[in-house]
Protein backbone atom coordinates (compact mmCIF):
# COMPACT_ATOMS: atom_id res chain seq x y z
CA UNK A 1 0.00 0.00 0.00
CA UNK A 2 2.59 2.51 0.98
CA UNK A 3 3.96 1.85 -2.50
CA UNK A 4 1.18 2.66 -4.50
CA UNK A 5 0.41 5.68 -2.46
CA UNK A 6 3.91 6.71 -3.85
CA UNK A 7 3.67 6.04 -6.96
CA UNK A 8 0.19 8.01 -7.55
CA UNK A 9 1.71 10.85 -5.60
CA UNK A 10 4.96 10.91 -7.65
CA UNK A 11 2.37 10.55 -10.90
CA UNK A 12 0.78 13.72 -9.65
CA UNK A 13 3.59 15.56 -9.07
CA UNK A 14 4.64 14.44 -13.07
CA UNK A 15 0.89 15.91 -14.34
CA UNK A 16 1.48 19.11 -12.16
CA UNK A 17 5.16 18.80 -14.14
CA UNK A 18 3.86 18.62 -17.36
CA UNK A 19 0.80 21.17 -17.50
CA UNK A 20 3.93 23.51 -16.37
CA UNK A 21 5.81 22.24 -19.29
CA UNK A 22 3.21 22.79 -21.71
CA UNK A 23 2.91 26.85 -21.43
CA UNK A 24 6.80 26.94 -20.73
CA UNK A 25 8.26 24.93 -23.94
CA UNK A 26 5.74 23.16 -26.29
CA UNK A 27 8.85 21.54 -28.54
CA UNK A 28 11.47 19.09 -26.90
CA UNK A 29 13.18 19.07 -30.72
CA UNK A 30 15.32 21.75 -30.23
CA UNK A 31 18.35 21.37 -28.20
CA UNK A 32 21.71 23.44 -27.53
CA UNK A 33 24.64 22.37 -25.59
CA UNK A 34 25.29 25.59 -24.19
CA UNK A 35 22.96 29.17 -24.39
CA UNK A 36 25.70 31.35 -25.68
CA UNK A 37 23.58 34.47 -24.57
CA UNK A 38 24.01 33.92 -20.89
CA UNK A 39 25.14 36.57 -19.40
CA UNK A 40 27.44 36.31 -16.01
CA UNK A 41 25.05 36.28 -13.36
CA UNK A 42 25.51 38.20 -10.65
CA UNK A 43 23.22 38.06 -7.11
CA UNK A 44 22.54 40.56 -4.41
CA UNK A 45 23.11 39.06 -1.14
CA UNK A 46 24.93 39.92 1.70
CA UNK A 47 25.97 36.19 2.45
CA UNK A 48 27.07 35.89 -1.21
CA UNK A 49 31.15 35.71 -1.31
CA UNK A 50 32.55 35.59 -4.61
CA UNK A 51 35.86 33.46 -5.49
CA UNK A 52 38.59 34.71 -7.67
CA UNK A 53 40.59 31.75 -9.55
CA UNK A 54 43.31 32.56 -6.75
CA UNK A 55 40.98 31.94 -3.60
CA UNK A 56 41.18 28.13 -2.19
CA UNK A 57 37.39 27.27 -2.26
CA UNK A 58 37.73 24.39 -0.34
CA UNK A 59 38.83 26.57 2.96
CA UNK A 60 35.95 29.24 1.89
CA UNK A 61 33.64 26.55 1.90
CA UNK A 62 35.05 25.24 5.11
CA UNK A 63 33.93 28.14 6.91
CA UNK A 64 30.56 28.89 5.48
CA UNK A 65 27.55 29.30 7.34
CA UNK A 66 24.08 28.34 7.24
CA UNK A 67 22.27 30.77 4.48
CA UNK A 68 25.77 31.91 2.65
CA UNK A 69 25.67 32.03 -1.02
CA UNK A 70 28.92 30.88 -2.49
CA UNK A 71 29.91 32.47 -6.37
CA UNK A 72 32.66 31.53 -8.12
CA UNK A 73 34.22 34.36 -11.00
CA UNK A 74 34.62 33.95 -14.49
CA UNK A 75 38.04 31.80 -15.11
CA UNK A 76 38.87 28.47 -14.24
CA UNK A 77 38.94 27.24 -10.68
CA UNK A 78 41.39 24.06 -10.15
CA UNK A 79 40.53 21.81 -7.27
CA UNK A 80 40.96 18.50 -5.38
CA UNK A 81 37.26 18.37 -5.45
CA UNK A 82 34.95 21.26 -3.35
CA UNK A 83 32.65 19.25 -0.40
CA UNK A 84 29.28 20.98 0.25
CA UNK A 85 27.40 21.29 3.78
CA UNK A 86 23.52 21.70 4.60
CA UNK A 87 21.95 25.31 3.91
CA UNK A 88 23.99 26.41 1.03
CA UNK A 89 24.35 27.88 -2.44
CA UNK A 90 27.19 27.22 -4.41
CA UNK A 91 27.14 28.74 -8.40
CA UNK A 92 28.95 28.46 -11.16
CA UNK A 93 28.52 31.09 -13.59
CA UNK A 94 28.64 31.51 -16.99
CA UNK A 95 32.10 31.95 -18.08
CA UNK A 96 33.30 29.70 -15.06
CA UNK A 97 35.16 26.50 -15.19
CA UNK A 98 35.79 24.75 -12.11
CA UNK A 99 38.18 21.90 -13.00
CA UNK A 100 39.81 18.78 -11.15
CA UNK A 101 43.39 19.50 -11.23
CA UNK A 102 46.01 17.42 -13.37
CA UNK A 103 46.91 14.16 -11.72
CA UNK A 104 44.40 15.64 -8.80
CA UNK A 105 45.27 14.62 -5.04
CA UNK A 106 41.96 12.12 -4.47
CA UNK A 107 41.57 8.85 -3.21
CA UNK A 108 43.27 6.65 -5.70
CA UNK A 109 41.38 3.43 -4.01
CA UNK A 110 38.17 4.94 -4.59
CA UNK A 111 35.46 3.43 -6.75
CA UNK A 112 32.12 3.05 -7.41
CA UNK A 113 29.46 4.02 -4.81
CA UNK A 114 32.66 5.43 -2.42
CA UNK A 115 34.22 7.27 -5.65
CA UNK A 116 35.95 11.10 -5.89
CA UNK A 117 33.31 13.64 -6.99
CA UNK A 118 34.76 17.37 -8.83
CA UNK A 119 31.57 18.31 -5.88
CA UNK A 120 30.78 16.03 -3.38
CA UNK A 121 27.86 16.69 -0.68
CA UNK A 122 27.93 13.49 1.28
CA UNK A 123 25.46 13.23 4.54
CA UNK A 124 24.39 10.28 6.13
CA UNK A 125 21.13 8.26 6.72
CA UNK A 126 21.56 9.29 10.70
CA UNK A 127 22.22 13.01 9.51
CA UNK A 128 21.29 14.03 5.67
CA UNK A 129 22.32 16.85 4.21
CA UNK A 130 19.28 19.09 3.26
CA UNK A 131 18.53 22.51 1.04
CA UNK A 132 21.34 22.46 -1.29
CA UNK A 133 21.36 24.49 -4.30
CA UNK A 134 23.71 23.92 -6.91
CA UNK A 135 23.45 26.06 -9.63
CA UNK A 136 25.50 25.28 -13.00
CA UNK A 137 25.55 28.19 -15.71
CA UNK A 138 29.19 27.54 -16.38
CA UNK A 139 31.03 24.14 -16.63
CA UNK A 140 32.37 21.21 -14.20
CA UNK A 141 35.34 19.75 -16.09
CA UNK A 142 36.12 15.96 -14.53
CA UNK A 143 39.83 16.26 -16.45
CA UNK A 144 39.49 12.40 -17.16
CA UNK A 145 42.41 13.21 -19.65
CA UNK A 146 44.90 13.93 -16.13
CA UNK A 147 42.91 11.76 -13.77
CA UNK A 148 41.88 8.33 -15.91
CA UNK A 149 39.64 5.64 -13.66
CA UNK A 150 42.59 3.08 -13.19
CA UNK A 151 44.16 6.44 -10.74
CA UNK A 152 41.08 6.81 -8.27
CA UNK A 153 36.92 7.14 -10.04
CA UNK A 154 35.47 10.54 -9.78
CA UNK A 155 31.93 11.80 -10.50
CA UNK A 156 31.29 15.18 -11.65
CA UNK A 157 28.66 15.76 -8.96
CA UNK A 158 27.87 13.17 -6.15
CA UNK A 159 24.99 13.53 -3.91
CA UNK A 160 24.70 10.82 -1.03
CA UNK A 161 22.46 10.72 1.67
CA UNK A 162 21.04 14.47 0.97
CA UNK A 163 17.69 15.90 0.85
CA UNK A 164 15.22 18.65 -0.54
CA UNK A 165 17.58 20.21 -2.80
CA UNK A 166 18.77 21.31 -6.12
CA UNK A 167 21.14 21.10 -9.23
CA UNK A 168 20.29 23.47 -11.87
CA UNK A 169 21.42 25.72 -14.53
CA UNK A 170 22.21 25.74 -18.84
CA UNK A 171 25.63 25.23 -17.91
CA UNK A 172 27.76 21.34 -18.51
CA UNK A 173 29.24 18.84 -16.59
CA UNK A 174 31.91 16.98 -19.16
CA UNK A 175 34.89 14.82 -19.07
CA UNK A 176 34.30 12.88 -15.78
CA UNK A 177 35.85 9.50 -15.77
CA UNK A 178 32.91 7.98 -13.63
CA UNK A 179 28.99 9.39 -13.70
CA UNK A 180 28.40 12.82 -14.85
CA UNK A 181 25.39 13.53 -11.84
CA UNK A 182 26.10 10.43 -9.21
CA UNK A 183 22.88 10.36 -6.68
CA UNK A 184 22.83 7.80 -3.73
CA UNK A 185 20.44 7.64 -1.41
CA UNK A 186 18.35 11.15 -1.59
CA UNK A 187 14.89 12.10 -1.31
CA UNK A 188 13.22 15.15 -3.14
CA UNK A 189 16.06 16.22 -5.39
CA UNK A 190 15.52 17.91 -8.34
CA UNK A 191 18.15 17.85 -11.05
CA UNK A 192 16.94 20.21 -13.95
CA UNK A 193 18.25 22.12 -17.24
CA UNK A 194 21.52 20.58 -16.77
CA UNK A 195 23.72 19.06 -19.88
CA UNK A 196 25.99 15.81 -19.01
CA UNK A 197 28.02 14.77 -21.69
CA UNK A 198 31.47 12.99 -22.59
CA UNK A 199 31.58 11.02 -19.31
CA UNK A 200 33.01 7.72 -19.18
CA UNK A 201 29.67 6.36 -16.30
CA UNK A 202 26.55 7.39 -17.20
CA UNK A 203 25.48 10.96 -17.56
CA UNK A 204 23.08 10.48 -14.57
CA UNK A 205 23.31 7.51 -12.38
CA UNK A 206 21.30 6.44 -9.21
CA UNK A 207 22.93 4.02 -7.67
CA UNK A 208 22.76 3.25 -3.57
CA UNK A 209 25.02 2.84 -0.72
CA UNK A 210 26.18 -0.20 1.01
CA UNK A 211 24.10 -1.84 2.88
CA UNK A 212 21.76 -1.30 -0.09
CA UNK A 213 19.19 1.93 0.59
CA UNK A 214 16.97 3.43 -1.92
CA UNK A 215 16.62 6.92 -3.01
CA UNK A 216 12.63 8.06 -3.51
CA UNK A 217 11.26 10.52 -5.13
CA UNK A 218 13.22 12.86 -7.36
CA UNK A 219 12.89 14.22 -10.48
CA UNK A 220 14.72 14.67 -13.46
CA UNK A 221 13.65 17.48 -15.68
CA UNK A 222 14.77 18.78 -18.82
CA UNK A 223 18.05 17.19 -18.58
CA UNK A 224 20.26 16.10 -21.83
CA UNK A 225 22.65 13.60 -21.63
CA UNK A 226 24.87 13.01 -24.62
CA UNK A 227 28.21 10.62 -25.26
CA UNK A 228 28.48 9.26 -22.34
CA UNK A 229 29.07 5.66 -20.56
CA UNK A 230 31.15 4.36 -23.02
CA UNK A 231 34.74 3.43 -20.51
CA UNK A 232 32.03 2.15 -18.15
CA UNK A 233 29.54 0.31 -20.59
CA UNK A 234 26.83 2.53 -19.26
CA UNK A 235 24.17 4.98 -19.92
CA UNK A 236 22.77 8.41 -20.59
CA UNK A 237 20.11 8.58 -18.07
CA UNK A 238 19.73 4.91 -15.66
CA UNK A 239 17.47 4.17 -12.15
CA UNK A 240 19.28 0.96 -10.89
CA UNK A 241 17.49 -1.66 -9.22
CA UNK A 242 18.09 -0.95 -5.84
CA UNK A 243 15.60 2.89 -6.12
CA UNK A 244 11.73 1.88 -6.33
CA UNK A 245 9.71 5.04 -6.41
CA UNK A 246 13.21 6.61 -7.03
CA UNK A 247 12.41 9.00 -9.77
CA UNK A 248 10.77 10.65 -12.63
CA UNK A 249 12.22 11.30 -16.26
CA UNK A 250 10.10 14.93 -17.21
CA UNK A 251 11.41 16.18 -21.13
CA UNK A 252 15.03 14.85 -21.08
CA UNK A 253 16.94 14.03 -24.36
CA UNK A 254 19.22 11.08 -24.53
CA UNK A 255 21.64 11.11 -27.47
CA UNK A 256 24.58 8.86 -28.30
CA UNK A 257 25.55 7.36 -25.44
CA UNK A 258 26.97 3.86 -24.51
CA UNK A 259 22.81 3.31 -23.71
CA UNK A 260 20.98 5.54 -23.70
CA UNK A 261 18.03 4.91 -20.98
CA UNK A 262 18.50 1.41 -18.27
CA UNK A 263 15.30 1.71 -16.09
CA UNK A 264 15.14 -0.84 -13.58
CA UNK A 265 13.64 0.11 -10.45
CA UNK A 266 9.96 -0.36 -10.35
CA UNK A 267 7.52 2.57 -10.21
CA UNK A 268 9.47 4.97 -12.26
CA UNK A 269 8.11 7.70 -14.68
CA UNK A 270 9.80 8.43 -18.26
CA UNK A 271 7.89 11.29 -19.79
CA UNK A 272 8.21 13.70 -23.07
CA UNK A 273 11.66 12.61 -23.24
CA UNK A 274 13.60 11.60 -26.53
CA UNK A 275 16.38 8.50 -27.41
CA UNK A 276 18.26 9.47 -30.29
CA UNK A 277 20.89 7.44 -32.03
CA UNK A 278 22.60 8.73 -34.88
CA UNK A 279 24.65 4.88 -34.93
CA UNK A 280 27.15 4.73 -32.19
CA UNK A 281 24.44 3.73 -29.52
CA UNK A 282 25.85 0.56 -28.18
CA UNK A 283 23.24 -1.21 -26.41
CA UNK A 284 19.26 -0.99 -26.55
CA UNK A 285 17.15 1.27 -23.89
CA UNK A 286 15.77 -1.21 -21.11
CA UNK A 287 12.44 0.22 -19.68
CA UNK A 288 11.60 -3.01 -17.65
CA UNK A 289 11.28 -1.48 -14.61
CA UNK A 290 9.26 1.37 -15.54
CA UNK A 291 5.39 1.77 -14.96
CA UNK A 292 5.03 4.25 -17.81
CA UNK A 293 7.11 5.09 -20.68
CA UNK A 294 6.48 8.10 -23.34
CA UNK A 295 9.40 8.33 -25.30
CA UNK A 296 10.39 9.70 -29.23
CA UNK A 297 6.22 10.11 -29.32
CA UNK A 298 5.35 6.73 -28.59
CA UNK A 299 4.38 4.66 -25.47
CA UNK A 300 6.52 2.64 -25.03
CA UNK A 301 5.86 0.88 -21.64
CA UNK A 302 7.21 -2.64 -21.85
CA UNK A 303 7.43 -3.35 -17.86
CA UNK A 304 8.80 -7.00 -16.67
CA UNK A 305 6.78 -9.46 -15.30
CA UNK A 306 10.13 -10.08 -12.66
CA UNK A 307 11.78 -6.75 -11.93
CA UNK A 308 15.67 -6.86 -11.83
CA UNK A 309 15.57 -6.68 -8.19
CA UNK A 310 13.33 -9.97 -7.74
CA UNK A 311 15.69 -11.64 -9.75
CA UNK A 312 18.80 -11.16 -8.51
CA UNK A 313 17.35 -11.61 -4.78
CA UNK A 314 16.22 -15.23 -6.55
CA UNK A 315 19.83 -15.80 -7.60
CA UNK A 316 21.06 -14.71 -4.15
CA UNK A 317 19.04 -17.32 -2.33
CA UNK A 318 20.13 -19.60 -4.73
CA UNK A 319 24.24 -19.36 -4.24
CA UNK A 320 23.22 -18.96 -0.12
CA UNK A 321 21.43 -22.47 -0.73
CA UNK A 322 24.17 -24.53 -2.28
CA UNK A 323 26.83 -22.31 -0.67
CA UNK A 324 28.20 -20.21 -3.23
CA UNK A 325 29.58 -17.11 -2.48
CA UNK A 326 27.20 -13.96 -2.60
CA UNK A 327 27.07 -10.77 -1.59
CA UNK A 328 26.46 -10.12 2.23
CA UNK A 329 24.84 -6.60 1.44
CA UNK A 330 21.85 -8.88 -0.57
CA UNK A 331 21.01 -10.89 2.68
CA UNK A 332 18.19 -8.64 4.37
CA UNK A 333 16.28 -7.73 0.89
CA UNK A 334 13.02 -8.68 0.32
Amino acid sequence: MKNKTLFVISLFSVFCIIMFLAKKNDNISEFTLLNEENTYHSFDNENITYCDVNDSIHLIMKKSKPGDIISLLPGTHYTNGVFLKSNITFIIPNKAILKLRDSADINKEAFGGIANAVIMAKGSRELPLVNLKIRVYGEIDGNKKYNPYKEGGVEGINLSWVKNSVIEGDGIIHSVNGDGIDLDAVTNIIVKDITVTNNGGSGVHFGSPRPIYGSIGNVILNVKSLNNGFRAKRNGFDLSWPNPNGAVFVNCLSKDNYRNFEIEAINSVVLNSKSINTGVVIDDDYFGGANFVFINGKNQTNKSWFSRKTIIILKHKFKRFFNIDSPKYLDNLK
